[in-house]
């Protein structure tokens, strides 16, 4: 549960302010996390990080908050050569990087922590020559359809694989999690987000779509479930309103700006 103002962003700063209740911790019940997630960030103004998994693209790290207040997890997806599409490898790393958050010494015995997943690497160091590169365009710019086109047999259970390994994992931890969306999120993209409890979003950079009908794709009965489930009911405008979010959404292709996708309910700051 989050108590107080669960977000603010701002010149790519995130805060959250949880508690979680946990009675095996000794760690205070208010966690307060202040992360750079910029690439320009350099490794000295993060206190304590560590690298926990780090494998094709995808790490996990974590970051002590002062005064004993917790860990926060940030699971970044670096796959920017091929604008971190969802494809067998991609789902493999994510899924490992999971089992690591779950399993791993350091976290697996409290529940004070947080997640922010994101398309931004934290070893995104800034060059002599260029002290503030751009950040990456995209935070996950759906399936790999590449790959798709050439294993047609293989697409169920990579779906499945993406669903159930992925989807399914992170809308039930037992924490906060918060979508950090630097970039576009489309297809695949936005419904990671969605599986995320809060979706925030760099601020007129990027967009977020579901792209089926403009591409002649079905929308699986998973992507549509998760869709349906935190949409309708949950955004800004109540439950008439979220229905029309969805359908115009899922039916018209519409691409999603922070500015729109915060008044249709889809997000929750920018």
């Amino acid at each position: 549960p989050l108590d107080g103002r669960p977000l603010f962003v701002g010149n790519s700063l995130i805060f959250i302010w949880c508690c979680c209740h946990c009675p095996t911790s000794t760690v205070p019940s208010n966690v307060f996390a202040r992360r750079h997630l910029a690439s320009q960030s350099s490794a000295s103004g993060l206190m304590g990080r560590e690298t926990l998994f780090s494998k094709d693209g995808v790490h996990l790290y974590a970051t002590d908050v002062e005064e004993g207040g917790g860990t926060v997890l940030t699971l970044a997806l670096n796959r920017h050569g091929e604008k971190n599409v969802i494809n067998p490898a991609h789902t493999s790393a994510i899924v490992s990087a999971l089992d690591v958050a779950d399993t791993h010494p350091r976290l697996r015995d409290t529940n004070d922590k947080a997640m922010i997943v994101t398309g931004l690497s934290l070893d995104d160091g800034a060059s002599s020559s260029d002290p503030r590169p751009p950040p990456p365009k995209f935070f996950c710019n759906g399936l790999d359809l590449d790959w798709m086109m050439k294993n047609g047999d293989s697409v169920p259970s990579m779906i499945e694989s993406f669903c159930s390994g992925v989807l399914a994992r992170m809308l039930v931890l037992p924490y906060p999690t918060v979508a950090a969306l630097n970039g576009h999120a489309i297809g695949a993209g936005l419904f990671i987000a969605l599986a995320c409890d809060y979706r925030v979003m760099r601020t007129a950079r990027g967009f977020v779509q579901w792209p089926e009908a403009r591409l002649g794709m079905r929308l699986s009965k998973g992507f549509a479930e998760l869709s349906k489930a935190k949409v309708v009911g949950g955004g800004v405008g109540g439950g008439a309103a979220d229905r029309d979010v969805l359908r115009e959404g899922i039916l018209t292709a519409r691409r999603y700006g922070s500015r729109d996708a915060l008044e249709a309910g889809l997000i929750d700051g920018e």
